[in-house]
This record gives structure tokens, sequence and C-alpha cells, in this order.
């Protein structure tokens, strides 16, 4: 990429300082087509197999922690610092075990995740290393889906292995675990007990459980939404505005 982007870059001051027309003209053609090639050839770098890595996250301390260990081996070369490399080596150690650690974790973790995608709606089921979204959208690789989702379920599972279920936005739904209802969708007035309830669309909601945890998302309206809180707060029953957050996160 170090000829196609220095072409992108001088073409773009051309463009930007050169007051002729035609010479525009021509630098914009010469622009058009030099970024057409990278994308194209970026792309079929891309669908090389092993060519990208999903599902890598650092923290802030495992960012500091590897700067520290990079140049704690380079000064230990450079000087011929033993100590130094002992040093090194030991915090190498310490985050290889950590993330080794992480990963365990991450393979056992078992939770439920309600993303916010405004009017369509996503919801992840992870059962150590399997996931199941089920989604108003079309299908996993919708663009919305892509932008939102996937970085967050890469990390428990490869995006190809992901079972994917289309649900309807307009009529209610019902996700069963272990033959008990454990998620309900509702987009038209509805009665349901489950343990979470998703509520869509300003529709209104009867049911027994006060157990019931509700999940008001951005197909409805902020006067709905404030209008549901005070009744909520009356009853005493939980709730969580998934209107103004990326997603809620229940973790079993």
């Amino acid at each position: 990429m170090a000829i196609p982007s220095s072409i992108i870059m001088v073409g773009g001051i051309i463009l930007m300082l050169c007051p002729i027309d035609f010479v525009n003209e021509l630098v914009g053609i010469v622009l058009q087509n030099t970024i057409a090639l990278s994308y194209a050839a970026l792309r079929r770098v891309e669908a090389l197999p092993f060519s990208s890595i999903q599902g890598i996250y650092w923290s802030w301390q495992e960012m500091v922690l590897t700067h520290i260990i990079l140049l704690g081996l380079l000064i230990a070369f450079r000087f011929k610092e033993r100590l130094l490399l002992w040093i090194s080596m030991l915090c190498l150690l310490m985050f290889i075990c950590y993330e080794v650690r992480k990963e365990i974790a991450l393979q056992s973790y078992v939770g439920l995740r309600f993303y916010q995608l405004g009017r369509e709606f996503a919801i992840a089921s992870i059962n150590e290393g399997t996931v199941n979204v089920y989604s108003s959208a079309d299908s996993l690789y919708q663009k919305n889906i892509q932008f939102t989702i996937h970085n967050d379920i890469s990390r428990f599972s490869e995006i190809q292995d992901v079972f994917f279920m289309n649900m309807s936005k307009d009529s209610n739904s019902v996700i069963l675990q272990n033959a008990v209802e454990m998620i309900a969708i509702c987009n038209k007035a509805c009665t349901s007990d489950a343990a979470f309830i998703l509520l869509r669309n300003n529709v209104s909601l009867t049911n027994s459980d006060n157990h019931s945890f509700i999940i008001l998302d951005a197909s409805n309206s902020w006067s709905f939404i404030n209008k549901k809180n005070k009744e909520l707060d009356s009853l005493g029953r939980p709730y969580y505005i998934l209107k103004e957050n990326f997603a809620y996160v229940w973790d079993n």
C-alpha cells in the first residue's frame, strides 16, 4: 500500500491547490482508479486464509505490560543487561498466564446480550463458546449487524460458527431455554412471564410475574419510556433503557 497511498496523498494535495480544471480532472481520474484498485487489492488480501484475526481485545493494562516487555527486551539486548532480560521474561510469562486465564473465562462464559439497533433488534445467547443470535435483521452479515455485534461476539466464537435466526419485528416471539420462556419479544400488546421481556413499539404489557426484567429499546418513543419508567418504579419492577445505551449484558 505504500505506492498507492503516496499517489492518493499527492493527488489530494494537487486537487486542493491546483486551480486548473483540466489538470484536476486528470488527477481525479487517477485518484479514482487508484482508490478502486487499492480497495480491490485489500479485499483480495482479506479473503486469504489467516490474513486477519478477530476476537482479540486488550485492556489498557495489557497494552502497558506489552510495551514494558518490548522496551525491556530492546534495552536488555542493546546494552547486554541480563537482569533486565530476566525481568522482561518474567513479565512475558505473567502476560501469557493472564491471556490463558482470560481465554478460559471466555470459553466458559454464559450470558445474554441485548444490542441497540434502532428500529431493529438483536439478541445474543452465549453458552460456553456457542453463540446464538436472534434478530429482526435479514442476516448475520447485514451492515448494521456487522458494525454493532460482530466485534463483541467474535470474542466467544468464530463468526462462521454463530447460529443466526431471523425473527419478526412486527409480531410477538418467544425464545425458549430448556423448554422455559427465557426471552419474550413484544412487538404487539402481550402477556408474558418470561425472565426477560423486550418491550418494543410503545406496546402495552400485562403480566403477573414481578421478577420479569423489562428492556425498553429504541423503537419506543421517549414519552412512552418516561411514562413506563414511572409505572415500573411505582411497582418496584426491574428494567433497563436500551435506547440510550449500546447493549444490555446479563452474565449468568
